[in-house]
């Protein structure tokens, strides 16, 4: 005899399932776990989310910072340049100014020795003329000391 299904009846009425408790429990069981994964795979996802979103302000913060880096060592490279051009021209002006200062020294170096020469030429003459008006005054004759005087 075949039942509305096509499946055999023995009796008549339809099979119990023996094992009915313990398919609910395991069904029970399995729907307690694949919650548990649930809620633990949603708690993972907003953990790794919230971390994602802290890792891309770090990025942007991170990206930022290189930027204004990036502009400061921009400004430093323009004023470094700046200030080799200006170390540059300084540095003629001062070979320059140490040629002409060398220079200047060597004409008064060169003036010295000739207001030196005429200096001791002075000397010599004054020497020369103390020692002749000594030798006139020793001179009791006017006219020979004159004659001494002037020659």
């Amino acid at each position: 005899v075949h039942g509305g299904r096509g499946f055999p009846r023995a009796s008549g009425k339809p099979k119990k399932a023996s094992n009915g408790p313990k398919i609910n429990w395991e069904a029970h069981t399995c729907a307690v776990r694949y919650r548990q994964l649930q809620l633990s795979t949603e708690n993972k996802v907003a953990e790794l989310l919230h971390q994602s979103k802290l890792k891309s302000f770090e990025s942007e913060r991170v990206q930022l910072i290189q930027e204004e880096t990036s502009r400061n060592l921009s400004q430093c490279q323009l004023e470094c340049e700046k200030y080799q051009r200006k170390l540059e021209v300084l540095t003629k002006e001062f070979y320059s100014l140490q040629g002409l200062s060398e220079k200047k020294i060597s004409e008064l170096q060169a003036q010295n020795s000739e207001y030196q020469a005429r200096l001791d030429t002075y000397e010599k003459l004054e020497k020369e003329l103390d020692e002749i008006i000594m030798q006139t005054a020793e001179l009791e004759n006017e006219d020979e000391a004159e004659r001494v005087l002037f020659s």
